[in-house]
C-alpha cells in the first residue's frame, strides 16, 4: 500500500514537471520570434552600414582621383555578377609608369571578411570598421594595388 501512495504522487509531481516543461515551450516559441525579429533587424541594420561604407569609400576614391593620384576606379552596383564575385570595387593606379588595377570587396567585421575568404579566395577583401579613417583605407587599397603589380613581375 505504501508503494501505491508513493507512485500516486510522484505521478502528480510529475505531471506538475510535465506543465511547466510545456509553458518554458511556449515561453521558448516566443523568445524564439524575437531572436528572428533580432536576426532580421540586426542583419538590415549591417547591410546599411556596409552600403554606407561603400559609399565612404566611392567618395574617398573620386577625391584621389580628382587629385592625380588615382587613373580611374568603378563601383559595382550591389547584386551585380560582380558583386556576386565579391567585387565591389575595380581601381586603377600609375605605379612607377605602369596602370596596374586591380578589384577587390569590402567588408566591415572580421567574420565578414572571413566569410568573404570562404567564398572568394582568389579576391582581395578589406575590413573597414566604421571608425576607421580615410588615410588608412587609402593605404589599404594602395597596399592591394602594389601587391598587385609585383604579383605580375
Amino acid at each position: 500500500m505504501a508503494e501505491t501512495v508513493v507512485m500516486a504522487n510522484f505521478r502528480r509531481i510529475k505531471t506538475k514537471v510535465d506543465k511547466k516543461r510545456s509553458r518554458k515551450k511556449e515561453k521558448k516559441s516566443r523568445s524564439m520570434k524575437k531572436r528572428q525579429s533580432f536576426s532580421e533587424r540586426h542583419g538590415m541594420r549591417r547591410s546599411i552600414l556596409g552600403r554606407m561604407t561603400e559609399d565612404r569609400v566611392a567618395g574617398l576614391l573620386a577625391k584621389k582621383q580628382e587629385a592625380g593620384e588615382l587613373v580611374s576606379f568603378e563601383r559595382y552596383p550591389a547584386n551585380s555578377p560582380e558583386d556576386a564575385e565579391g567585387k565591389d570595387f575595380r581601381v586603377s593606379k600609375e605605379i612607377n609608369g605602369e596602370v596596374v588595377s586591380a578589384s577587390f570587396g569590402i567588408t566591415i567585421s572580421m567574420r565578414e571578411h572571413q566569410d568573404h575568404l570562404m567564398k572568394h579566395p582568389h579576391e582581395p577583401s578589406i575590413i573597414i570598421p566604421p571608425e576607421m579613417n580615410d588615410e588608412r583605407i587609402w593605404w589599404r587599397i594602395t597596399k592591394i594595388l602594389k601587391e598587385k603589380k609585383n604579383a605580375r613581375a
